[in-house]
This record gives structure tokens, sequence and C-alpha cells, in this order.
């Protein structure tokens, strides 16, 4: 959703609220660190304090990774979460195509 927000719909606050949203509500999840990282450059005055919170994730996957130490759990992640985006637009894609090629 918060991918959605940024790049398509150019909507970066709303980003960052989903964002916050993840972090406010799921402190511990293993996407946190991710959720963080995407909020870097949508609030550029806050990167530092971001920074600082990162530093309690050292056994991120996601921080791994980008230490170039990429393992199996980082694959098993970004796919769950492929999975789940790609239900989400399942369910909701009909009702969005409805009535685009309708004669009207």
């Amino acid at each position: 959703d918060a991918g959605l927000a940024r790049d398509t719909l150019g909507a970066p606050q709303l980003a960052d609220w989903f964002l916050r949203r993840l972090e406010q509500g799921w402190p511990q999840s293993a996407y946190l660190p991710k959720a963080l990282l995407t909020r870097i450059p949508l609030v550029p005055d806050s990167a530092e304090a971001i920074r600082a919170r990162l530093r309690g994730f050292a056994d991120s996957e996601y921080l791994a990774y980008l230490r170039g130490a990429e393992g199996p759990g980082f694959a098993a992640l970004e796919d769950s979460l492929a999975f789940y985006i790609g239900g989400r637009w399942a369910a909701i894609a009909p009702g969005m195509a409805a009535g685009f090629g309708d004669d009207q």
C-alpha cells in the first residue's frame, strides 16, 4: 500500500503514514526494517532518527541484504510479501475495473 501511494499516486505523505502505521501497530514485524528504510527518502529530516531506530534490528534480513549477505530469510520475506500483495490486488482489481470498457 505504501509503495502504491508513493510510486503510483505520487503521495509520499500517504506512503509515510502507511509505513508509520506498520511501525506503531507491529513494532516487532520482520518487515519493519524495510519500512524504515523506505521512510528515509520520504522524510529526510528524520533520516538520522530512522537510522538510529534501524540499529535495533541488527539481525534483520533486510539489513543483511544491504550488507551483501543475502540469506534465504530475505527471499522468504519478499516471496511472502509478494504473495500477500498479489492476493490483495486480485481481490480489489475486479471492483476497480468495473465500468471501464462498458458502453455508456
